[in-house]
């Protein structure tokens, strides 16, 4: 489930909202639903968000989405304004996340973004592997930055959509990497219809340059440049995936090249002990589609 920022909502993408991984676990159907619901106020949660707009993105009836709301507001995850009937994200979010400590990787790389983006003009983006998606962490934009980009810090994508995704995907080891793609076949069409053979041939080309590229096939005008860094741990490659995107006219081949050593050169002089990152099982698939967003 998402909220699109852009204007016009591409082809199929209401159904993509609402596709289940056949693969999750069975038997808690109410924590799949809060847990979306989470997602869709985190997506809205500057504005806010009312019962509604969540129940009906969701597909669900106003009283389930009431009463799962309810809950959450109970429990201090949500806020709900009384006035104004909307949701927003609860202290208890935020107590939560500070014991994940392995995101201090978000903290150590802003600096490194925030200067990638004032050397660039383009927007930078920090990603990290979740199962078989990449989450975005964080987003600086430049002095140039690309309108109306839908990728926001939170957003959720298949692994190998996005030049910082797609760097994290090459990074891995063929057998993980190649299980990857073969879990996100169904899905990668939803993305500027581009298909698993696109992927994996892009995969070829990031480990032959040492950069991943996104080359507008995904969103048109817009291309990129990114890179895996930092240290990987069990099946992964690398810590993170750190990219640069700009309007297509200022980004030529050669450019998207030196915006990669610029990202290499940035992210060299990072002191990596301080990025508490445990080792995950990454060869768990996601447990749900819900949360990707379109570009």
């Amino acid at each position: 489930m998402t909220f699109p920022v852009e204007q016009n909502p591409e082809p199929g993408e209401d159904a993509a909202r609402h596709r289940q991984d056949a693969a999750r676990p069975e038997g808690a159907q109410s924590v799949y639903r809060a847990i979306a619901l989470l997602r869709g106020v985190a997506q809205r949660n500057e504005a806010g968000v009312q019962a509604g707009e969540l129940a009906t993105a969701l597909g669900l009836t106003l009283a389930t989405a009431h009463r799962l709301l309810k809950v959450l507001t109970w429990e201090g995850l949500l806020t709900f304004d009384p006035y104004s009937k909307r949701y927003h994200l609860g202290l208890e979010l935020f107590t939560l996340g500070l014991s994940a400590h392995q995101f201090a990787v978000r903290d150590l790389l802003r600096p490194v973004l925030q200067r990638l983006a004032r050397l660039s003009g383009g927007t930078a983006f920090l990603v990290v592997r979740a199962g078989a998606d990449a989450v975005c962490l964080e987003r600086v934009d430049g002095a140039m930055p690309v309108p109306n980009l839908t990728v926001v810090v939170g957003s959720r994508r298949p692994l190998g959509v996005g030049a910082g995704s797609l760097a994290l995907l090459a990074a891995l080891r063929p057998e993980v990497c190649e299980r990857i793609l073969r879990h996100n076949d169904p899905y990668y069409p939803d993305y500027g219809g581009v298909t698993t053979d696109d992927i994996r041939a892009a995969v070829v080309q990031a480990r032959r340059t040492g950069f991943a590229v996104n080359d507008g096939r995904i969103r048109p005008g817009v291309r990129a440049a990114g890179a895996a860094v930092g240290p990987g741990f069990g099946n992964d490659g690398a810590l993170a995936g750190v990219s640069i995107a700009a309007d297509s006219a200022h980004l030529s081949d050669p450019r998207l090249a030196e915006l990669a050593k610029l990202i290499r050169s940035e992210t060299d002089r990072v002191d990596w002990s301080d990025a508490l990152a445990p080792a995950r099982d990454l060869a768990q698939p996601p447990s749900s589609t819900l949360g990707r967003t379109k570009t």
